[in-house]
């Protein structure tokens, strides 16, 4: 999880929150994401464009709705309350992305 600060988060190629994002199609400031009143905005300052929720945006778009954001070849969550994640992280697991609620599916299947 990358915690918003002050309701922004920058988004770029490099170190985001002490994670190194290395994806060659994403540039240094690539878009920003903001969190207002409950409503998203993200922002794109890029050359190579963003995606949310699998359309691609020219310049900003906002909304309460947004979920996901692609830059370059990184996929990013939009999650108002990280705490599930930060108590139980995301795993790639056989090739899966296994977050808070697949872990516990996982477990419940492993106990049967």
């Amino acid at each position: 999880p990358i915690p918003l600060q002050d309701g922004k988060l920058e988004i770029g190629r490099g170190a985001l929150a002490g994670v190194e994002l290395r994806d060659a199609r994403m540039s240094r400031r690539h878009a920003t994401v903001e969190l207002t009143n409950g409503t998203w905005t993200v922002t794109d300052h890029s050359r190579n464009g963003a995606v949310v929720d699998g359309a691609p945006i020219a310049g900003s778009v906002s909304g309460d709705g947004l979920r996901l954001l692609r830059t370059g070849e990184t996929l990013f969550l939009l999650c108002r309350d990280i705490s599930p994640f930060v108590r139980a992280p995301l795993e790639i697991v056989d090739g899966y992305v296994v977050g808070p609620r697949l872990h516990q599916i996982f477990e419940q299947i492993r106990r049967a």
